[in-house]
């Protein structure tokens, strides 16, 4: 799926993350993290796909696997909360969204503790703005091309 997802061939991708999604769920133990990046993947590739009804229910579901099988400062969490956030953005769920960004500042912070935090927090709230109650495309692409990044 991921190399379907760089050729920007995400209907071949969707359909290899939910191939590897069914086969981990047959045979691994419903608390290991492999099965939560396959529902992140997919959410994020519905993400991009702009088919944003399906994201949340994958986004969850990645959430609920990792919150039994990871630590919660793990950065499995902070990819899911940004993307996760970019996605209420987008449906307008701006306090929702900076909620999100924010868990993902708080997970980055323990691993970095530099000046990506503040750049990071500035991005977040430049690219969710409810005065202007819009979200600026350049930024969501922007942002959804670094979401790209930490999935891989």
């Amino acid at each position: 799926g991921d190399i379907f997802s760089e050729q920007v061939r995400f209907d071949d991708a969707l359909i290899n993350y939910q191939i590897a999604l069914q086969k981990a769920l047959g045979s691994e133990s419903t608390t290991n993290p492999l099965i939560g990046d396959c529902y992140y993947r997919i959410g994020f590739t519905y993400l991009r796909l702009e088919e944003f009804e399906k994201v949340s229910e994958y986004y969850e579901n990645a959430l609920a696997i990792y919150s039994r099988s990871l630590p919660p400062t793990h950065l499995s969490f902070h990819k899911v909360y940004l993307a996760y956030g970019v996605y209420l953005a987008n449906s307008k769920h701006y306090d929702e969204a900076m909620g999100y960004f924010q868990k993902a500042i708080e997970v980055h912070r323990a691993y970095s503790g530099h000046e990506s935090v503040v750049e990071a927090e500035q991005q977040f709230a430049e690219y969710c703005n409810p005065q202007t109650n819009a979200v600026d495309r350049k930024k969501m692409d922007d942002l959804i091309a670094k979401l790209d990044k930490l999935g891989k």
